[in-house]
């Protein structure tokens, strides 16, 4: 399957042909994906999916720009990514994500196990940049980039609950945390043992918890490394929500 420089894989619908159909993989392992493309975005096994895709196992490489994944580079509004597998080598610029690079729908019980760099913002072990919701998924992939680097995601406005991060994230710039670099949504019951090393805010949990972000009943238990201003935190290196119940431990 698209194993090669000269066999590359076309990544199946895009922004303006979404896929909207039913995938169920039935268990199946899809092996040997090769994308390598730094000038394109929507890149993954499936380049926008507005369907469900499901039960399925990916392994390979992808390389692109911007909205990069191991399953799917964007998941719309109406995409649902259930009980999958990447382990997938999975790089790019922005929004690169293991499982999605953006997500603007549904991500469940998905398991990410390889490694994901971006050069640039919202870098995350399941998802780069998430508007939607990803629950019961885990992350051990190695996750590095350069602004808003998660374990799970780099970026949230949405829900991320009952996810779970094991793999070491890196950033070299501002805000990385073992759940979330930057947390504008809510993150719930999430777990993060990995260790965390950035430069400005970085924290077990979020890097950054912004002015609209909640955070309730996470732990951490990983290492937290601040190379630059500002002491590293257990659970947040720098909130902006000043609501008194913004941060809770249960």
């Amino acid at each position: 399957l698209g194993g090669s420089e000269e066999n590359p894989w076309t990544p199946i619908g895009t922004a303006e042909n979404p896929f909207k159909g039913t995938l169920n993989g039935n268990s199946h392992t899809v092996s040997g994906l090769h994308i390598n493309d730094k000038t394109k975005d929507d890149q993954g096994l499936f380049g926008v999916n507005a369907g469900t895709i499901g039960n399925l196992t990916v392994a390979g490489s992808v390389t692109g720009k911007d909205n990069v994944g191991g399953i799917v580079g964007t998941n719309t509004a109406d995409g649902t990514i259930k009980d999958c597998t990447s382990n997938v080598t999975v790089s790019g610029e922005n929004n690169v994500g293991g499982i999605a690079g953006k997500n603007d729908g549904t991500i469940t019980d998905c398991t990410n196990n390889g490694s994901v760099t971006g050069t640039g913002n919202n870098v995350g072990g399941i998802i780069g940049s998430n508007t939607g919701t990803v629950n019961g998924s885990d992350n051990t992939g190695a996750v590095n980039g350069n602004d808003n680097v998660g374990g799970i995601t780099g970026s949230n406005t949405g829900t991320v609950e009952d996810n779970r991060n094991s793999g070491a994230v890196t950033g070299t710039g501002t805000s990385a945390g073992g759940i979330a670099g930057t947390n504008n949504g809510s993150l719930d019951n999430d777990i993060n043992t990995a260790p965390v090393t950035g430069k400005d805010d970085v924290g077990g949990i979020a890097g950054t918890n912004g002015e609209n972000g909640t955070v309730e009943g996470c732990t951490n238990s990983g290492n937290v490394t601040g190379n630059g201003d500002g002491a590293p935190g257990a659970i947040i290196g720098n909130n902006q929500n000043t609501n008194p119940d913004a941060v809770k431990d249960d």
